[in-house]
């Protein structure tokens, strides 16, 4: 038997919260009209993800939880037949946005599908440096 996934809700909002914190360190200043801004931009990023999120959640839990003979048919169908090649479709145009933290060094994706494109923040880390004068000892610029 093939389950089909929960289309990655619970992952969406941890998604988010990195697409949040991205605008967040490229923020200018703490302004009201910079921080609207930069809210704003964050609506127009991820807003239409929540929505496709709660839309595919409402179209699922309905499939779930109708009654009747139709209905029972077509959850075996679904939950028995499916192949193994749309779950897997499915499951990758889902993976597609996957922002990561832009502030950090990128992790290396190995995989055959690659995440959407994105592009390294200006901010540039504190890096600790070794101080000649100190015998080696860490210090941050």
């Amino acid at each position: 038997m093939h389950v089909i996934k929960s289309f990655h809700l619970e992952a969406k909002a941890i998604l988010d919260m990195v697409a949040l914190m991205n605008l967040l360190v490229d923020l200018n200043s703490n302004t009201v009209p910079d921080i609207e801004c930069m809210f704003e931009k964050y609506f127009k990023l991820r807003s239409p993800i929540g929505r496709s999120s709660v839309e595919v959640s409402s179209r699922l839990g309905g499939m779930m939880n109708r009654k009747g003979k139709f209905n029972d048919f077509v959850r075996r169908l679904i939950l028995r037949h499916v192949p193994r090649w749309f779950s897997l479709m499915v499951n990758d145009r889902l993976s597609y946005d996957r922002p990561q933290l832009e502030f950090l060094p990128f992790v290396e994706i190995e995989g055959s599908l690659k995440p959407k494109e994105q592009t390294r923040s200006a901010y540039v880390p504190m890096v600790p440096q070794q101080d000649p004068k100190t015998n080696g000892q860490t210090l941050f610029p």
